[in-house]
This record gives structure tokens, sequence and C-alpha cells, in this order.
């Protein structure tokens, strides 16, 4: 097929902040950057191509206070211009805060529409602290289940977990910018998984196939040192404090690409698919793909995506 065609959404607040942060990058592929928000000033501030401000004539560019029925009425106002906007794609990467109006009320009826176009979503989502209260964390809940509801892949990005997996010498500024960083990385190494011909080749049909099982998902990005075993990697990926999900192990599919150099050993591609296989026993679908370098000065990296896992706890 021709160049896959995908479009990075940002909803609400934390999803215009997430591209006003990537507006820093170049993205390569035929990448597109759509904002949607009811709050004129998020729009303003987000680095996006398009930009769709959700029910004027409901909330007047003045956001939705938190209130996900007027978020998800605004959004409704303005489906034409989001279809619009959406059509012809194969591909919505989105990003939305949940405990708020957007996350509960825009995003969901967001992944809705898509459905009903069959464009394939995968979401990232970032929770609330704790300290932020039970109302924003049971809001949080609800739009996680939304969301899963439609059909989407769902990655969970606990704010509560910035400490656990950074430290905590870090500002609040470089936590959150750490977590966007994370997005970067992670949009960049699929984009190149999808761009790049490898040995054994992993395709946007592959992709799409994996992310179709919906639940939970879990998705990490991380280099290959000399000193490295490829399983203690993966280990430390389906365990990242960043990406939250207690029930990892029933993930039904997964895709994992290697990039290494000419020297990676057929012992070693065997060792990783193996190990993964036993830390996902449920799975009915492994895809394992492998592109070699010529360029010795690239480190090598591993790229993980399992989708499909139940969660049985709560999420926040």
């Amino acid at each position: 097929m021709a160049e896959a065609k995908i479009v990075i959404l940002g909803v609400g607040g934390l999803g215009c902040a997430a591209l006003e942060h990537l507006g820093q990058f170049v993205l390569q592929g035929n990448v597109r950057t759509v904002a949607a928000s009811t709050s004129a000033a998020e729009l303003r501030a987000a680095s996006a191509e398009h930009k769709v401000l959700l029910g004027f004539e409901l909330a007047g560019g003045e956001g939705c206070g938190g209130n996900s029925e007027l978020a998800r009425e605004a959004t409704m106002l303005s489906k034409q211009d989001l279809l619009e906007t959406l059509a012809d794609t194969d591909l919505v990467l989105m990003i939305a805060g949940m405990g708020g109006g957007h996350g509960l009320g825009a995003a969901p009826a967001i992944t809705t529409m898509l459905a009903e176009l069959k464009i394939p979503v995968l979401a990232f989502v970032a929770t609330p602290f704790n300290f932020e209260g039970k109302r924003r964390n049971q809001l949080s809940e609800q739009g996680i289940a939304a969301l899963l509801q439609t059909g989407c892949a769902v990655v969970v990005l606990p704010n509560d977990q910035l400490s656990a997996a950074l430290g905590a010498g870090f500002s609040l500024q470089q936590a959150f910018s750490a977590i966007h960083q994370v997005l970067y990385q992670l949009l960049c190494a699929l984009l190149e998984m999808l761009s790049e011909l490898g040995l054994i080749n992993l395709d946007f049909n592959d992709f799409v196939q994996v992310i179709s099982h919906n639940g939970l998902a879990v998705v990490g990005i991380a280099d290959i040192a000399a000193e490295d075993s490829i399983p203690m990697i993966l280990q430390r990926l389906l365990n990242n404090p960043l990406i939250k999900c207690q029930s990892v192990h029933s993930a039904q599919a997964a895709l994992l690409h290697l990039a290494a150099d000419n020297t990676f050993k057929l012992e070693q591609f065997e060792a990783t698919g193996s190990y993964l296989a036993q830390q996902i026993p449920s799975a009915n679908l492994i895809l394992q793909g492998l592109t070699l370098r010529s360029d010795s000065a690239r480190r090598g990296s591993v790229l993980l995506l399992a989708c499909g896992i139940r969660h049985h706890q709560p999420l926040c």
C-alpha cells in the first residue's frame, strides 16, 4: 500500500500541551498534527497543522470547566469539522488527559466517530495525581472505560508514577517534559519501523492488526547497549512505572521490533521472542521484526507494543 497517513491528535489541555512539545521536532513520514479543544487559548498554544475549536456556539471558546457533558455536546456540534479534518486518515494516535471534561466527554466522542469511519486508534492518556481527589480519579476511570468501549487500544500514563520513574529531584516542568519526550521517542520509533524495510519486516497492517485487539496497551522503546540482554530490556519495558498496567501478562497480541547491527545472531532473535511469549502467555498473536543497520555508529533499539490487556483493578 501507499505510505500510511497518520494523524497525531491532541485533545484538551494535555493533548494540546503535548503537541506544543512535539512541535519542536520534525516527524518523518506522512504525519499530520491536529488539536481539538473547547478552549481557544489551549488551541493557540498548540503547535498543530489543524485546529478544531469544539462547540463554539455552546462553550464560546472558554473551555468546558471540567463538565464532561458540555465537552461531549460541544464535540458533537463540531462533528462535521472533525470528520472533514480526520477523513482520509489511516491511523490516529490520540493524546488526552483523563479526569476532566475533555477526557470523559470529548475524547470518547471523537473515538466513536473514528470507529464509524473504521480508522484505528491508539490512545495515550494521562491519569491524575492521587492528591487531585477521588472525584477526578473516578472521572478518569470512567473516561478510560468509555474509550475502551469504542474499540481503541489505550496506553495509560499515570502522573502518580512520575517520582518512581524519574526520581524525586525532578522539577514538575522536567517531569511533564519527560512524559512528552517518551511520547516523542515512541512516535519516532513507530514511524521509523513503518518506513524502513527490515530483514524481517513489520508493516502498517501488522501494527493495525495488533492494536485492533481492544483493551489496555503497553508500549515502550529502549536503546540496546553492548552489555544489555534483550530479555532484560523487555522486562524493564513491561514493568515501566510510566506505563501503568497491572495485568500485562493477559495481553492478547504483541509487536516487537528490533533494530541491530549486522552481528545480531539468530539465537538472540529466538531468545527474545521466547522470553516475550513466556511473559504474555495469553497472546494469540506475537509479531517480531528485525531491521539490520549498516551504520555502526547508531545504537540498536527495541520497540515493544502489547495490546488487548484486561484490567480488573482501578487504574488511578
